[in-house]
């Protein structure tokens, strides 16, 4: 046995704290051979043989462990030490475990049939009450659906400005808890009058400016008709917003496009302006050289030729909207036209 071998290893040398610890663990191992072994009570409980007293030694051990002082040459004793308490450890767990498994695997696998068993019974049963409450809820819900059907015809019947109760269906009022085994009819049947009384009264609030019905309304608040009021109200000053941005934002837009038509109507005339002027001044340039070029030959002519002045009236049609200086700028081009040695333009007569 390995410890009963480490006290032989410590039998000539002093004994220290090493060989104390040893002692008791040989012990420990002397007396837990086929350890751990089993008591039962008269009332079938499990204890392990020799519990207190191997207790008592380990704890023992941990003392002198604790309180200890080794040195190099304790270290291999120490290792042998730990091994062996791990290994002791692993054999209590095991025994304990077998034990156990041979104990109670039988006794589990009864356990879980009789368990399995139980949930099916559980299961069955619960299936037989659902059906019956199925049944229920159905009857329940035949007799609520009638009872919808029967007011809506009297209430359209007897009043044109409800008529939009005929486009409503069941389905569309009904609380799933009025058909519960627990609900009381009389006040499943109170409910649904008082739904289809709040669908009138909030009817009758709304204006062509309403953007949801009476049983939108009324769905989202809750079936509660004051809420209603106000998810209406809050409704329309959420439509009121949105049109208002987007009426300024079409707004904004049109001026753009007004900005940007003016910029470019301004654009192009001061490019039709400088066009123009661009083309006066090479008729211009153009007459003036023409002149020159006359004057040149007037002066290589015959002594007998003679210059002669003239008032006359140039009549000429343009465009409307012609300028002055256009008008000026034409006549010039005609007078050009007419090959005379000189003119000038003085004065312009609109008739």
């Amino acid at each position: 046995m390995l410890y009963l071998t480490l006290l032989h290893t410590h039998s000539d040398r002093k004994e220290g704290h090493m060989s104390k610890i040893s002692t008791q663990l040989a012990r420990i191992e002397n007396n837990a051979v086929d350890m751990p072994k089993f008591d039962i009570s008269e009332d079938g409980v499990y204890s392990i043989k020799g519990y207190e007293q191997l207790i008592e030694d380990i704890q023992s051990v941990i003392d002198q462990a604790n309180d200890a002082e080794f040195t190099e040459e304790d270290r291999k004793s120490i290792s042998n030490a730990r091994a062996f308490v791990n290994k002791f450890k692993k054999s209590v767990d095991r025994a304990v475990i077998d034990e156990r498994n041979r104990v109670f695997t039988n006794v589990d696998a009864e356990r879980k049939a009789i368990t399995e068993n139980l949930t099916e019974l559980t299961r069955s049963l619960s299936e037989k009450l659902e059906a019956f409450d199925a049944r229920v809820r159905e009857e329940k819900r035949g007799e609520l659906k009638t009872q919808f059907e029967d007011e809506i015809h009297l209430r359209v019947n007897d009043d044109d400005d409800v008529s939009f109760l005929s486009d409503i269906s069941y389905a569309d009022i009904e609380d799933k808890s009025w058909c519960n085994r627990s609900a009381s009819m009389n006040k499943s049947r109170k409910a649904l009058s008082s739904r289809l009384d709040a669908l009138v009264a909030v009817n009758k609030l709304l204006t062509d400016e309403s953007d949801m019905t009476a049983l939108e309304l009324l769905t989202e608040a809750d079936w509660d008709v004051a809420q209603s009021i106000v998810v209406n109200d809050t409704h329309l000053q959420e439509k009121r917003r949105i049109e208002r941005e987007r009426a300024e934002a079409e707004k904004k837009r049109q001026e753009e496009i007004a900005e940007a038509e003016r910029r470019g109507r301004e654009a192009a005339k001061r490019e039709a302006e400088e066009a123009e002027r661009k083309r006066i001044e090479r008729e211009k340039a153009e007459r003036a050289k023409a002149e020159a070029a006359r004057a040149e030959q007037a002066g290589k002519s015959d002594d007998d030729s003679r210059n002669v002045s003239a008032t006359a009236e140039l009549s000429i049609v343009v465009p409307k909207g012609t300028t002055d200086n256009e008008a000026k700028a034409a006549l010039a081009n005609a007078i050009f036209n007419l090959k005379l040695d000189s003119a000038n333009v003085i004065d312009i007569d609109w008739k």
